[in-house]
């Protein structure tokens, strides 16, 4: 690094120490213990992109290069003196933001047409050879404007299928990474509340593959309330070996796709919410999954009537989705036939409740059907629970 230029000596009033954590690749990556120093900064607030928008990857942080006055305070120490970076480390509190600010603005013209960011990795894709080659010479012409440069082996080119935070994406659609489903598989059955923390965590990371995981998993979470002593029960190791299989074989999830028409279907019960946001082509075809949600009722919520509790489903369904339906017109499927006039075109909201949540809808464009109970994938799956 001193070599390279991005670190020199220094002897100034600040300090923070280091270690080392082991990459993915075998390498060692020194990371500086920022946390006192990021207790002082003024954050930068650079919103950075919904992972369920895109899934595939590439570039490195010690290419930005720091303020002059703020130099100093990212001095270090080490066995080898004291050193500042002249460029942006990893560890501060803004520095994820200030690299997502700089490629966001770099690529401003590309993203959304063949380009996504997220932080350092650079998504390019396409749908032949030959239009891929004319979109990655756009990006490394940009790249190459301002200095940027690419890291070989992190590269990867003209791949059917890649591996992106912990998902595999592929022309198909995307699935979990088998080497992280690998790792819950061989977990064994907690036996305090920070196993339970763990199993949760990673399970979790995969929900929107799990239909109905909200349910599935409410006997572990159930676990964590305090106020409860822990006991592994046979309810529990039921969960427990539920949520591994569930991700054994899970769905292969499409790629949402502004041609074709979205449906999101929703249900509402007595112990929880669940959705399906689905798509179809619109001159006809065959029905894809996107995404699965749901979650347990909680507090009042416990206590609501049938209408109240599928009205509820709709709102935090819509609001859950929004990245997908805001701006466009989708069809919302449901087993309760009251929504058509709760929320329909010339909709007298029953209850003061109803007409905030109506309120709530009015920036989304959509139609409702009704299906039978027998025919909601929604409900179906919670009949199975």
């Amino acid at each position: 690094m001193l070599e390279l230029g991005l670190i020199r000596p220094s002897t100034g009033r600040y300090l923070s120490p280091v270690f080392f954590v082991r990459k993915a690749n075998g390498k060692l990556r020194l990371v500086v213990d920022y946390r006192s120093l990021n207790k002082q900064l003024v954050i930068e607030n650079y919103p950075l992109p919904h992972i369920d928008m895109f899934l595939s990857s590439l570039a490195s942080y010690w290419q930005i290069k720091m303020a002059a006055d703020s130099v100093e305070k990212t001095r270090f120490i080490c066995s080898a003196g004291t050193f500042v970076f002249n460029v942006m480390p990893f560890g501060l509190a803004s520095a994820a933001a200030t690299f997502q600010r700089t490629m966001t603005t770099l690529l401003a013209s590309y993203i959304g047409n063949f380009v996504q960011v997220s932080i350092d990795d650079i998504i390019v894709y396409s749908c032949s050879l030959k239009e891929h080659c004319r979109y990655l010479q756009l990006v490394f012409n940009a790249c190459h404007s301002v200095n940027l440069q690419l890291r070989q082996e992190k590269c990867v080119f003209t791949a059917s299928k890649v591996e992106y935070l912990g998902h595999t994406v592929s022309s198909a659609g995307v699935e979990p990474n088998k080497k992280n489903v690998e790792k819950l598989l061989i977990m064994k059955a907690p036996v305090d509340r920070k196993g339970v923390r763990s199993v949760l965590g990673m399970a979790g990371f995969y929900c929107r593959f799990v239909p109905l995981y909200a349910d599935v998993a409410e006997p572990l979470t159930r676990l964590l309330k305090k106020e409860k002593e822990f006991a592994w029960g046979k309810e529990q190791e039921k969960a427990f070996l539920a949520l591994k299989q569930a991700l054994t074989q899970p769905p292969v999830l499409s790629f949402p796709d502004r041609r074709q028409k979205q449906i999101l279907t929703t249900d509402g019960y007595s112990q929880g919410l669940s959705a399906t946001l689905s798509q179809v082509p619109i001159e006809g075809g065959q029905e894809t999954v996107v995404a699965y949600a749901s979650r347990v009722v909680r507090g009042a919520e416990k206590s609501y009537a049938a209408t109240h509790l599928e009205a509820l489903a709709l709102v935090w369904a819509c609001n859950k989705y929004r990245h997908y339906l805001a701006g466009r017109e989708f069809l919302v499927r449901t087993d309760h036939s009251c929504l058509r006039f709760i929320f329909g075109p010339h909709a007298k909201p029953p209850s003061p409740k109803i007409q905030r949540w109506a309120a709530a809808l009015m920036e989304f464009n959509f139609t409702i059907e009704y299906i039978k109970g027998e025919n909601n994938p929604a409900d179906a799956l919670s009949r199975l629970i």
